[in-house]
């Protein structure tokens, strides 16, 4: 496997080599433990900690593993996140646009948007309408925010989040599932037993009934 994380990490096959320089200062992932994992996967783990800010997210092509990680764990009293401060970890296979959650025009086709925006719902106001045309059950389910909502969030998530990736040639289901079940980040809702996903998911509930039943507005006397 070969594979290299945002900033200028390279690691070949063997792991002979290592080198990094960071976009800013490396931070210590306390639960990333061995976990039973190979050392490939732990050299994977270890190159996640490195983090940088969205604004200095590298504009990399290709499958990649990404984690989105708060930058002051205290500042998201809302759901219980560890001290490494690790909030999701995703895959892509697709380019820079599918995995930079920060750039999302809207929340309807990304899940950790979804569950910041209904976790943070009443604090940043925010207001849940329905992806297109409101006609399938997923124009619900896959809601977005009105109007500003959807900037507030992505201002909120550019004060408080940071981001670290690293692009895999091959196997990248498989590393995936591995760190999530390893590291259980907290707006993970599959891949291993969530002991939050109740309560978030009913957020979410709330944040799709509020899109499947839009406000009629009032009547012309």
């Amino acid at each position: 496997m070969h594979f290299e994380a945002s900033g200028n990490l390279m690691i070949d096959a063997r792991f002979q080599r290592l080198s990094y320089h960071a976009c800013k200062p490396s931070y210590s992932l306390t639960s990333m433990s061995d976990c039973g994992t190979p050392h490939h996967l732990r050299a994977v783990k270890e190159a996640l900690t490195k983090r940088c800010h969205a604004a200095d997210i590298p504009a990399t092509s290709g499958t990649d593993v990404y984690a989105l990680h708060l930058s002051n764990p205290q500042a998201f009293p809302q759901i219980e996140v560890d001290s490494s401060g690790l909030l999701y970890v995703g895959m892509t296979e697709d380019s820079l646009e599918a995995r930079n959650h920060f750039g999302h025009k809207d929340s309807s086709f990304s899940s950790p948007r979804r569950s910041l925006g209904a976790i943070l719902k009443q604090e940043l106001g925010l207001k849940a309408i329905p992806r297109g045309s409101g006609k399938s059950l997923k124009d619900m389910t896959h809601f977005r925010f009105a109007r500003d909502g959807e900037q507030r969030l992505t201002t909120w998530m550019i004060e408080h989040l940071e981001y670290s990736s690293v692009v895999l040639v091959d196997g990248i289901g498989d590393v995936e599932r591995v760190l999530i079940n390893c590291l259980r980040p907290p707006l993970n809702l599959d891949k291993w037993k969530n002991p939050q996903r109740a309560a978030i998911m009913r957020l979410r509930k709330a944040c799709a009934d509020e899109a499947r039943c839009p406000v009629t507005p009032p009547e012309q006397p």
